[in-house]
């Protein structure tokens, strides 16, 4: 693996390492949002060990531009859930960049196997769900590992794309452990499919939200007005059932799939709470991180907000003293080649 994919990974897993606060959520683009990342702690866990993220790639020479949400559950019932989570979704996002003139379902299970390999050989001992959908010239793909879901909504009708990968689920069996998940290190089978941009919203989720109910997620998905607004409420139902579980989602409209979200940067990265922007250089000096204006959040006002069920205290993050740099947005200069560069 050459020196530019590894520091790339290094600085995308730095970036993605840090705990987010118990609630955030980010609307991206940020002056009409189109998608919304959220997370939420939930009542009951001592840490968050879910990871999500949008990804923004440019088009450069024969290939196309692509956007990329990808939501990743560390398993709590293994150690090192969050670890799991931040190693899988980071050699994920990598994959895709690194493969970027591959075909978009083999880009995608190319990029999840590299997640469980990267899982398993650092030796956590850990695992992780994966789903992911991938944007590219007016058609989503998806990828599906675990029991993450992906759902898309359509006026009043609900349809789940995925099937758990439980006994359940797959053979009609009893129980809920996972026949497959990021870190075994064998040879996991993803789930891949495509689909036409038809629908209102696409929502991907964790557990945390899901077990609230299909039929529920399908009554909010058909009165929410915006993505924002179906992430929050949805959020809110989890907590108000008693949030026994970290409560993760994307949500996504229909405008989103024929969408550019890149700026200036090659690549963009969103998480709830921050931005990193990444620019191929040919001739790369050290990485450098420059730190710039921090993102608007996309909660409402405070006296706007709904009252949690949890009396947990909710840490807010202090807005930077003028003339100091925050570190929500950050930009990363870093000599890359991908795949087809390699000969591969």
């Amino acid at each position: 693996m050459n020196d530019d994919i590894t520091l790339f990974y290094e600085n995308i897993h730095s970036w993605l390492m840090p705990a987010p606060r118990p609630r955030s959520s980010n609307g991206v683009p940020s002056a009409r949002p189109t998608v919304c990342i959220s997370t939420d702690i939930g009542a009951r866990r001592s840490e968050n060990q879910d990871r999500l993220a949008l990804m923004s790639v440019r088009g450069v020479g024969t290939a196309s531009a692509f956007t990329c949400a990808v939501l990743v559950d560390g398993m709590g019932g293994l150690p090192n859930g969050e670890k799991s989570a931040v190693a899988a979704i980071s050699r994920f996002l990598v994959t895709l960049v690194q493969h970027r003139r591959v075909e978009p379902a083999e880009r995608l299970r190319r990029a999840v196997l590299a997640g469980d390999q990267e899982v398993y050989q650092i030796g956590l001992g850990g695992g992780a769900t994966l789903s992911a959908v991938l944007m590219e010239q007016g058609r989503v793909h998806w990828v599906n590992v675990g029991d993450s879901r992906i759902y898309r909504a359509k006026g009043e009708k609900l349809a789940r794309v995925t099937i758990d990968d439980t006994l359940e689920e797959a053979f009609g069996g009893t129980g809920v452990g996972l026949l497959q998940f990021l870190g075994m290190g064998s040879a996991i089978s993803p789930h891949v499919g495509s689909f036409a941009d038809e629908f209102d919203f696409l929502l991907l989720t964790t557990d945390g939200i899901h077990r609230i109910g299909d039929s529920v997620i399908g009554q909010v998905s058909a009165h929410a007005s915006s993505s924002v607004e179906l992430a929050h409420r949805l959020t809110d139902i989890a907590l108000y059932m008693g949030g026994p579980d970290n409560a993760s989602l994307v949500t996504i409209e229909r405008g989103a799939v024929s969408a550019s979200y890149a700026g200036a940067a090659e690549v963009t990265v969103w998480s709830p709470e921050r931005e990193l922007q990444l620019k191929w250089i040919r001739a790369a000096p050290a990485a450098r991180l420059e730190p710039e204006r921090p993102l608007p959040s996309a909660e409402p006002p405070i006296d706007q907000q709904p009252a949690r069920p949890s009396p947990r205290r909710s840490v807010k993050k202090r807005p930077p003293k003028s003339g100091k740099p925050s570190d929500d947005k950050k930009q990363l200069d870093i000599g890359f080649k991908d795949a087809a560069d390699e000969g591969e």
